[in-house]
């Protein structure tokens, strides 16, 4: 994870927000069009959005899981 951010020091980078209700979102370098991070939203229940506490690995990619340790 150091390198993938590391090498994007002096860049532009924004966090983005995705979806209504926000369902993701995501930590990207503007210069270089790539999403460095990124979550998704833990569930779909019918309350405000929100994010849990711990994160898995997927294709190199840090991302969080659901409320109950499960992908959402």
């Amino acid at each position: 994870m150091y390198e993938k951010i590391a090498r994007h020091i002096g860049h532009n980078i924004e966090v983005g927000s995705y979806g209504d209700p926000i369902v993701n979102v995501a930590v990207e370098c503007m210069d270089c069009h790539e999403v460095i991070a990124d979550a998704d939203s833990c569930c779909d229940h019918e309350h405000e959005p929100h994010f849990c506490t711990h994160e898995e690995e997927v294709d190199g990619v840090f991302v969080q899981c659901n409320c109950e340790g499960e992908r959402a």
